[in-house]
This record gives C-alpha cells, structure tokens and sequence, in this order.
C-alpha cells in the first residue's frame, strides 16, 4: 500500500514540528517494550487521544514499524562513542540511533527526518548543557543549525552570552536559515542582548572587495567578536553544483563549484573549501567573510568547540572525516551508522 505524502499528515494532524519524532517513540514502546496506550501516555505525559493520533502516524508513515530506527542498546551507544573520541581524537561524540540503509541511498525520506530530527535534539542538549555565560557563541547558516536552534531549550538565561553569525548575507530579504538570523533566535532562547549582526555580503568575488568590506565601521567590531568565538555550531556538505545553497541563492555559479571540485576540494563549511586532509581550497573568484577555516582551527586549538551535526547522509561522511582530521572540528553530533562508517574509513 502506498504511503501517504509527508505533506498529508500533517494537515490531517497539524503537526508540531516533534510529531514525527514522538511517533517513533510510541511506536517503539508500543512495538519493542509492549506497553499499553495508556502506559505510553503516562510514560510521555500525553493524553491517551494524543497517542493514539502518533501511532496512526507511525503506521501510515511506517515509523518503526518495519525498523525506520532499528533498536539500538544504550550500552552500545555508549561504547560506541567512546571510541569514535579516542580514535579521532574528539573532544565530544553524542550520538542517536540511525538506520545502516543510509549507506547504500535507501534511506526513506520520513526515516531521515526521524535522525536528523533527533540528532538536532541532542546537538540542542549539548548546547543548553555547555555554552555558558561568558562565552562567544558563533553560529553558521543552514537548515541543520536551524534545527538546532529551533529545539533549544534554555531553562537558564545567559545574559551575559554572546552570539555572532560565521559570516554575512546571501540577499537583501534574508532566509530564515541565514546566519544573521539563527543569532537572533538563538539570543531569544538564552535571554541575551548580546548578540551582533554581520551586515556584509557573505561571499564576495574578489579580495579587494574583501579589503573593503571588513573596513567598513559596521563590520570591523563584529568581525572581532567572531575572531573571539569560544564555540562555534556549523553543519558541512560535499561540494555540489547541481544542489548547492549558494548557487540555488544566486551567489555562485556551478562553474564555481565545478572548479573547487577540480582543484581537491571534498567538503564545505560556510563557502570555504577543504581537501580530504581538512585542509583549505582557496578561490580567488570565491571570498567569503567571516570566521574561516584558519578561525575554526583557531578555536580547537585554544581548547574552544566546534560542534558540527551530520546524520543520515551517506554524502556528508567524507566532509566529516575530512574536517575531523583537519581539526576544523572537535565536537560531532551524528547517528550510530555514521559514527561507524567514520571509525571504518579512519
């Protein structure tokens, strides 16, 4: 039988943006631990209307059911991400449970949300646990920080955090994904004033129109907060020229990516480049404006963090080991097939 379309739930249900994941969790306590519907509303503290609506969600949306997010043992977990931080030598793993069929492209587009979804909530946990007064918080663009930002939830304030973009504007009328404005979000979540906006392009074509724009007196004193981050929350990608945000946004060409691809570049974060060591691809027809690569190291290497989520995307593997190894990151946040495909090709 067909599976409904996403879309189709969720104008049934009016789903929160979480329904997919506490579909997973009624159907696995339903289907692994065998508990009644009203075990699993006193367990999740819902009404026992609320989890029946989930578990017609996980039936028609086949979550769990035949295995979107096979069992996976905490003590596993747990010796799994021990060893991902000694033998790549991390500052710190989380990890959730994904599903092997991401390696071979057979992942279920529902099943992929489930882990990036519970992924995010954890990377959400770790900042809420870390990120402490006093710091820099330094946040990339994408809909991963996003994610990210979106589920956090901050039961003390940090007045005194500061939050700064990893660089500039892709347009005049910015995304919701954009870097400025995930600061802004995130400053809500922790009660905090101190936040700054870059308000440059994020990549400009030429390293005059560089020199130019760190000049200006806007940018000169947000620019040195960045340079200051004391953790920092990026995503990465493979370069590609057919899906490319910036070249979907108009800010680059596909000859451009065409062209990193040809010179060794494997991985992105923010529009700079890097090879399968980790190391820069420059571009002179590419310069984007912010922390950089040589910024990201800077803050591993002062005992900072960089917390870089990447789950359920076979793509993304080779960026994340790349960047592991470049130490452009020490904090990493992915599901339980991915951190053994990284400890397979380390």
């Amino acid at each position: 039988m067909p599976k409904p379309h996403k879309a189709s739930y969720r104008r049934k249900f009016n789903a929160r943006p979480t329904d997919l994941q506490l579909a997973y969790q009624v159907a696995r306590l339903k289907v692994e631990e065998g508990l009644s519907q009203e075990a699993i509303a006193e367990e999740l503290d819902l009404s026992r209307g609320t989890v029946q609506k989930l578990w017609v969600i996980a039936q028609e949306q086949n979550i769990y059911i035949e295995g979107v997010i096979p069992p996976v043992g905490v003590d596993f977990l747990v010796d799994l991400r021990k060893k991902v931080i000694q033998r790549l030598g991390l500052k710190g793993v989380r990890l959730v449970p994904g599903r092997s069929a991401m390696l071979d492209g057979t992942l279920p587009a529902n099943a992929r949300e489930v882990i990036l979804h519970s992924a995010a909530a954890a990377a959400a946990e770790y900042l809420g646990k870390h990120v402490m007064n006093g710091d820099i918080l330094c946040l990339a663009w994408g809909r991963v920080v996003h994610a990210i930002i979106r589920l956090l939830n901050i039961k003390h304030p940090r007045p005194n955090l500061t939050i700064v973009p990893m660089l500039g504007v892709m347009s005049v009328q910015p995304h919701w994904f954009e870097a400025n404005a995930l600061v802004e979000a995130a400053a809500a979540a922790y009660q905090t004033n101190h936040y700054y906006c870059l308000p440059i392009p994020a990549v400009v074509r030429n390293a005059a129109q560089k020199r130019v724009a760190m000049q200006l007196p806007l940018v000169t004193p947000v620019l040195q907060q960045v340079r200051r981050a004391s953790f920092v929350v990026t995503s990465l990608a493979p370069p590609d020229p057919q899906e490319s945000t910036l070249v979907r946004y108009g800010m680059l060409d596909r000859s451009d990516i065409q062209r990193v691809i040809q010179c060794g570049a494997i991985g992105e974060i923010c529009a700079w480049w890097f090879d399968p060591e980790g190391h820069p691809v420059p571009d002179h027809n590419i310069e984007p404006i912010g922390l950089g690569l040589d910024g990201l190291r800077h803050v591993v290497e002062g005992n900072g963090t960089v917390m870089a989520m990447v789950a359920a995307d076979r793509q993304r593997i080779a960026p994340l080991l790349a960047a592991i190894k470049g130490r452009l990151v020490n904090v990493v946040v992915t599901d339980h097939v991915t951190a053994e495909e990284l400890l397979r090709r380390a």
